[in-house]
């Protein structure tokens, strides 16, 4: 009999979320079908995330952005850390990594 792990991917993304998905399944996988499907790379990928539903999202992108309310392990593996979402850390992460770009 075949676990229920192995045909399972199962994250508990927050304290009241289970995530079941088909084995194998993540937010990576899910970019790699767009991203053949509009001919990119990773390498033209920036994903940001806050929990570990987000890890190989994370570490499958080019730059990988956790929020500065994310758990200790996402941040940990992660290219940068940006500010918490309540406070658009999203956008200033952009902001500012867009006119560093510039000024290059």
């Amino acid at each position: 009999m075949q676990a229920i792990s192995a045909s399972f991917s199962l994250n508990k993304s927050e304290a009241f979320y289970l995530e079941i998905m088909q084995g194998g399944d993540n937010k990576a996988r899910a970019l790699k079908i767009l991203l053949n499907k509009f001919n990119l790379s990773s390498e033209q990928l920036m994903a940001f995330g806050n929990n570990l539903n987000d890890l190989e999202m994370l570490t499958f992108a080019q730059v990988g952005i956790a929020v500065g309310n994310a758990v200790t392990e996402l941040k940990e593996v992660s290219d940068y850390v940006t500010e918490t979402n309540d406070n658009d850390g999203v956008a200033q992460f952009l902001e500012q990594y867009y006119v560093r770009k510039e000024e290059l």
